[in-house]
């Protein structure tokens, strides 16, 4: 066994270490070989406290490196048949494929590429069955089947698949499934170990989100989308009185015809514990359901929020800002919801803003009224960046703006 080879054997068994990889990254530039730079850059590149500055720094000399040596570095996957690849602290983490060419390549593909971990596969409906039985896929964390036109026959040998048990992210969007294809997931403990699930853009109704929101196996999952679905109020109502889904942090029902005078019951809900993040965009919220789920305690812990086009107008926004409103938003987007100025001028004045860093205002009907509350930034202390394009300030107007915040607002 050469010494590159053992040093990458060490690095696939410990995969989420980086020192492993820059011990073999100081080995390599020592010898010469520009391979080791390239690791190095790329830990430094995703380590949380590297400057701004250096980041750009590092990706100007990752593309200097790529254009030089990419060819040379990736010749022995070219007849695998690999559509796309991507580096990650150095090495080839995620590729993209048809299925059959995995089918016909998967040991080697996984010889080679030793710390792969991400996977996404097209063209697998078809031979779905032949796929979960191979014991190659344990080695995945990640796994999108995107747009692979699964049914629900399909989605039941995903649930079936033992060797699903290390993974940590599948994506299943944009397929066929409906409420009997959730029901199956829903029943598969082999799927236990998932942090993050993506569903959207499938036919899913409140009936299987309920059956998914009893399932006792997804206690870990932290991250669930269902944009795109049909889950409607009661769906969310079944979700935020879950008593397996206390892990979640991020929740995205954006476009999943929730109605504001059905979501009554959410209001009432006492789940989401850890729920950061909510993604309630394109539903018919408008002012009555803002109303009602301010006040929602399984909302008190929300930093995000995401209310793009409900119809919020003024009324909704007033009651988005009422002091007995749950939440310390950080991040809230009301964009595209028939704002105007008196709707602004409740954010300015509500304690919101003592806490928001990023808002989203663009595509409203906000006009000069509102410049004086927003050129009073004293209160605005940890607003980094609010966006009020196609909204219809004047030429001076703007200009103010942009002379009083700089480069933190967009108008």
């Amino acid at each position: 066994m050469s010494e590159s080879v053992a040093f990458e054997e060490e690095i696939a068994r410990r995969p989420d270490e980086v020192e492993p990889r820059l011990v073999f990254a100081d080995w390599l530039e020592e010898r010469g070989d520009p391979r080791g730079e390239f690791i190095r850059l790329q830990c430094e590149r995703e380590a949380e406290d590297t400057p701004l500055e250096r980041e750009l720094e590092i990706d100007a000399r990752l593309t200097e490196l790529l254009t030089l040596h990419e060819a040379e570095w990736t010749a022995d996957l070219r007849e695998i048949g690999i559509d796309a690849y991507e580096f990650r602290r150095g090495f080839i983490e995620r590729v993209a494929m048809n299925t059959p060419a995995f089918l016909e390549t998967d040991e080697e593909l996984f010889a080679k590429l030793p710390t792969l971990r991400s996977l996404a596969l097209k063209k697998a409906g078809p031979q779905i069955q032949e796929l979960v039985q191979r014991s190659s896929l344990r080695q995945l964390t990640t796994l999108s089947l995107q747009k692979n036109d699964l049914d629900n026959e399909q989605v039941f040998w995903i649930g079936r698949c033992r060797y699903f048990r290390t993974l940590r992210r599948l994506d299943l969007s944009v397929n066929k499934i409906s409420n009997p294809g959730i029901a199956s997931l829903a029943g598969s403990a082999l799927l236990d170990s998932l942090e993050s699930l993506d569903l959207s853009h499938n036919v899913i109704s409140a009936d299987g989100i309920r059956r998914f929101a009893e399932a006792p196996h997804f206690g870990r999952l932290k991250e669930l989308a269902l944009r795109g679905n049909l889950i409607k109020a009661r769906g969310l109502d079944a979700l935020a009185r879950s008593e397996t889904l206390v892990s979640l942090t991020e929740l995205d029902v954006s476009g999943n015809h929730i109605n504001g005078s059905e979501v009554r019951p959410v209001a009432t809900a006492e789940g989401f514990p850890n729920l950061r993040f909510l993604d309630l965009s394109d539903n018919s919220l408008r002012p009555v359901g803002i109303a009602l789920l301010a006040g929602a305690p399984c909302f008190r812990g929300l930093v995000g929020l995401a209310l793009r086009k409900n119809g919020a107008l003024d009324r909704g926004t007033f009651d988005l800002c009422a002091d007995r409103a749950v939440w310390k938003l950080q991040r809230l987007d009301l964009s595209s919801n028939y704002v105007q100025d008196e709707g602004l001028a409740a954010l300015v004045r509500s304690r919101l803003k003592t806490h928001l860093r990023f808002v989203n205002l663009s595509g409203n009907s906000i006009g000069d009224r509102s410049v004086p509350g927003l050129l009073e930034t004293s209160d605005w202390a940890k607003l980094r960046r609010i966006d009020l394009r196609e909204n219809l300030f004047s030429p001076t107007a703007a200009a103010q703006l942009r002379e009083k915040l700089g480069d933190r607002i967009a108008v």
